[in-house]
């Protein structure tokens, strides 16, 4: 008890180096609190963008890996109605899926040959209604918006790729 006493007593005879002391270790409680939150942010986002975007599970046909990134639409799954009630009625995945929905993801050169341009490009074919449904999984606050049902046909063209391929005229 009397070393508590002292020790208390000491805290008040040199105020300065007290405050300094306090100070810091408030300082650095600040900033671990900081850091941490910041991981927890960026780990949180990329599980809501894994989940929001592809979902947690992915069926490809076999092969697809080898010659499917070549022509993704010949090596869609046939049938992948069939596949999806599989999965539904899986007693195990049953539990776990929320969303079953076929998504179709390619890539390639768009060109303009008579203006001699070309761009680089990723597209992403999904059903407007069901990415929705995915996008529901939001625990952290970033609202969805898509496309709907009513344009299954429609494309979202970024402008930088239009212009830069020359496709249109302005």
């Amino acid at each position: 008890m009397l070393t508590l006493k002292i020790a208390f007593r000491n805290i008040f005879r040199n105020t300065r180096r007290s405050i300094t002391t306090l100070s810091t270790i408030a300082i650095g409680a600040t900033a671990v609190l900081v850091f941490g939150a910041y991981i927890t942010d960026i780990q949180y986002g990329v599980q809501t963008g894994a989940v929001q975007g592809t979902g947690h599970l992915q069926v490809f046909r076999n092969g697809y890996f080898h010659y499917g990134t070549a022509a993704p639409a010949d090596w869609g799954i046939d049938r992948y109605q069939d596949v999806s009630r599989l999965i539904r009625e899986d007693p195990e995945l049953k539990q776990l899926t929320a969303v079953v929905t076929p998504i179709q993801s390619l890539s390639g050169i768009a060109g303009n040959f008579e203006n001699n341009t070309s761009k680089p490009f990723f597209g992403t074919g999904f059903v407007p209604s069901d990415r929705d449904r995915m996008k529901q999984w939001n625990e952290y606050g970033t609202g969805s918006q898509g496309l709907t049902n009513s344009g299954l046909s429609r494309l979202v063209v970024s402008n930088a790729t239009v212009l830069a391929s020359a496709f249109c005229r302005y």
